[in-house]
């Protein structure tokens, strides 16, 4: 992640009065860069993936219910991300990965048994889409992938 730090989101949540005020600042000054990047970005995604990101603040505390990588030969590699609000579930398939990140060295920082999507940042480097997440303070993905299409159902 390069603007929505693990560090950062704990300093928000201080009981520090300073800490919590000086990362305000930072974090919105981040913010905003950030979102000159994805408004330069978006247009690389398909419609359906960003419009999903859009109405849903970016799944933000959507909980993962399971990241599943089916590592055929490539160019079939693909991961998928079931995420659920509790009444909607998103499925998002990553076509052609190429390379993944995945970085828990705690998963006891959020509620029990659960993993919770935090903050998306979104870029592409070279002809790979990038997607990261940072999961409750500590935890984070990353995915390089080609493309990646949205499936959503009710409960």
């Amino acid at each position: 992640m390069n603007y929505y730090t693990g560090t950062l989101w704990k300093d928000l949540n201080s009981a520090d009065k300073t800490i919590r005020t000086r990362a305000q600042a930072e974090w919105d000054q981040r913010d905003t860069r950030y979102a000159e990047r994805y408004r330069k970005e978006k247009v690389l995604f398909p419609a359906d993936f960003i419009a999903a990101l859009e109405k849903t603040h970016g799944f933000h505390d959507y909980k993962i219910e399971a990241i599943t990588m089916h590592m055929e030969a490539w160019p079939k590699r693909f991961c998928t991300v079931t995420l659920s609000d509790g009444e909607t579930v998103f499925e998002l398939t990553f076509q052609n990965v190429s390379a993944c990140m995945v970085c828990c060295p705690s998963l006891h920082a959020g509620p029990p048994n659960e993993l919770r999507w935090g903050y998306v940042e979104i870029g592409h480097k070279g002809r790979q889409l990038t997607l990261s997440v940072l999961c409750d303070f500590e935890n984070e993905f990353t995915f390089w992938f080609k493309s990646v299409s949205v499936r959503t159902k009710t409960r």
